[in-house]
């Protein structure tokens, strides 16, 4: 098998990978007993069942990057006697590896070392596939081609998702990982509507939020692909639209707030950078085209669904997902403040909340809804230095690398910095491995 053949057989398995990543499809490898909190008679309480943070698993994109990962080295041993890719590693990447370490070393602070091995293995696995598309970009695949598979795959996400909608309930699409969504069931992302509850959209994800992510991220790459005139049929801004309406379905605040505050920060930068105007302004037709669209769909959603859109419009105080934060952030600080420099080990957050909670739903065994907290409590204050200081870094070699006068160079780090500022509400981009895809996907790129 020559280099050539291995080439384009990494080309399919790549693009197949990124049209499965918001496949749920999965099997499960372990799940490891945690004992609760202690009753009244001294008894431990044994764990009710399946937890997920409890658990490990196989997912099919697992499949696809250990395939590419295994291509790439067969492809590079064949090529011992050419000329092989150099410096494949920059300085930037010690700082990663200086992560790896720590979240290794915390592990000797574990009292779940199941769950710590297999999250580490799971770090590895994403901090590889990194190195892959940094080195394989524009070698066996394109950015362009990365892109449309990006949309392919949110048109499809997007009318699985107006299905369950409608139906409010989903489809059956068991095989690609849809999560059983019946109204009422504990831990179903739903919201009243007075006396009415409504399910928000999921796809084959497995919450809202991270659907909501992954169609933001399937928005910027049309917008990015019929902008550059690589999506001439106009039949193609159907597809935009169906994705906005689905992207609005999932009722995500955060995830629909903060991209909109993000381009609306862009949109001020753009008026007062009279070179970036006048690049502007060579698009306007394309532009004009998305903003027509984008105005109808919004204006459509919020006819048909007003009173929806009132009821997860406003909320108080005492809303169990404002309240709910508050709880895992003490928690999360609790536990820094315990074992500050090493955490209590990479993975161990809902673990630990497990054995020291008792007479609560299961569905309150979760990660603390912050990123950076999550960080803090499970690999200490070195975790934390050496993961903001490799981001950090990313962003400024980015910068240096790149010509700012140029808009177009602007779009990546302004992704990074949508899921950056999610992170301090959600952590979906750490815990899930969706939103662990498409964070790596995009720290990547940025090269």
């Amino acid at each position: 098998m020559t280099s050539q053949v291995i080439i384009k057989l990494e080309k399919l398995v790549f693009y197949l990978f990124i049209l499965c990543i918001p496949f749920q499809t999965r099997l499960i490898l372990a799940q490891w007993p945690v004992l609760r909190s202690f009753s009244e008679g001294g008894s431990p309480l044994p764990d009710k069942g399946f937890n997920e943070w409890a658990s490990a698993f196989l997912y099919l994109s697992d499949l696809f990057i250990l395939g590419l990962l295994a291509l790439w080295l067969l492809r590079t041993l064949l090529m011992t006697s050419q000329v092989i890719n150099k410096g494949i590693f920059q300085k930037k990447d010690f700082m990663l590896f200086g992560f790896l370490a720590i979240s290794a070393l915390s592990i000797t602070q574990s009292n779940f070392v199941q769950v710590s091995w297999y999250q580490l293995v799971k770090l590895l696995e994403f901090v590889l596939l990194y190195f892959y598309v940094r080195s394989n970009l524009d070698k066996v695949f394109s950015f362009a081609g990365l892109l449309r598979a990006l949309v392919f795959s949110g048109i499809f996400q997007s009318l699985i998702a107006i299905s369950q909608y409608i139906k409010q309930e989903s489809l059956g699409l068991w095989f690609l990982g849809e999560s059983p969504l019946h109204l009422g069931n504990q831990g179903i992302a739903s919201f009243y509507v007075g006396s009415q509850l409504i399910l928000r959209a999921y796809g084959t994800l497995p919450h809202p939020n991270v659907l909501a992510a992954f169609l933001f991220v399937t928005l910027i790459s049309f917008a990015v692909l019929f902008i550059g005139g690589k999506l001439k049929n106009k039949f193609w801004l159907l597809g935009y639209g169906i994705i906005l309406y689905a992207f609005f379905l999932t009722y995500s605040r955060t995830l629909i707030v903060i991209p909109i505050a993000v381009f609306a920060l862009f949109l001020i930068v753009v008026w007062f950078n009279k070179r970036w105007r006048r690049q502007i302004l060579q698009y306007k037709r394309q532009l004009f085209a998305l903003l027509i669209i984008s105005f109808f769909i919004a204006v459509l959603f919020i006819a048909l669904n007003y009173q929806q859109v009132v009821a997860r419009a406003f909320f108080s105080k005492d809303d169990e997902a404002i309240s709910l934060r508050l709880f895992y952030n003490r928690i999360a600080g609790h536990d820094f403040l315990a074992r500050t420099w090493l955490g209590s080990g990479v993975g161990t957050f809902v673990p630990k909340l497990m054995t020291t909670l008792k007479h609560v739903p299961e569905s309150i065994f979760q990660p603390v809804h912050n990123v950076y907290l999550l960080i803090l409590a499970e690999t200490g204050l070195f975790g934390l230095v050496f993961w903001g200081v490799f981001i950090k870094t990313t962003i400024r070699n980015y910068i240096a690398k790149h010509n700012f006068s140029d808009i177009r160079n602007v779009i990546l780090p302004m992704v990074l910095l949508m899921f950056l500022l999610t992170g301090f509400f959600d952590h979906f981009f750490w815990t899930l491995q969706q939103g662990r895809l498409l964070l790596w996907l995009t720290l990547a790129l940025l090269i």
